[in-house]
């Protein structure tokens, strides 16, 4: 995808991470999960109405609502908040990434995403670990605690 031609409504943005991030359970985080975990950062919103947000039935919630989201989702409130093509994509790039790990069951990869680099340069260093990580080229390290 070409970070210069992603746009996405916030409905579509709220449906992708619904998506894309999982609870610890390794399930996908459901809306009253979410509402939960919002209401502990200190927001109020209601189930009905983050459903609406998602499904695009509503455009108009509070910044305190988006900040809570944005934390949720561990995503910056500007993903939510704007449109700007090159945060979607370099939110998306990090997105699958850390989907790629979980998958894997890679607890940690070592990197500095933000070390002075370019935001292109960011998502072409998450897609590289992602489809290193897809590929079975990094395998997750054994559990060396039995196998002395």
């Amino acid at each position: 995808m070409d970070g210069n031609t992603l746009q996405r409504t916030l409905s579509e943005k709220i449906s992708h991470l619904f998506e894309m991030v999982r609870a610890e359970d390794g399930r996908k985080l459901t809306v009253k999960q979410a509402v939960a975990l919002i209401r502990e950062a200190g927001a109020e919103v209601s189930e009905s109405h983050l459903s609406e947000l998602r499904r695009g039935v509503k455009d108009n919630p509070t910044i305190r609502v988006l900040e809570a989201l944005a934390g949720v989702f561990q995503v910056p409130v500007a993903y939510l908040l704007r449109d700007e093509p090159d945060v979607v994509a370099l939110v998306d790039s990090r997105l699958e990434l850390r989907e790629a790990m979980r998958q894997a069951k890679v607890l940690h990869i070592s990197h500095a995403p933000d070390a002075g680099m370019s935001s292109n340069q960011q998502i072409e260093i998450n897609r590289f670990l992602t489809r290193l990580i897809r590929d079975d080229v990094v395998k997750p390290a054994a559990n060396d605690r039995g196998a002395r």
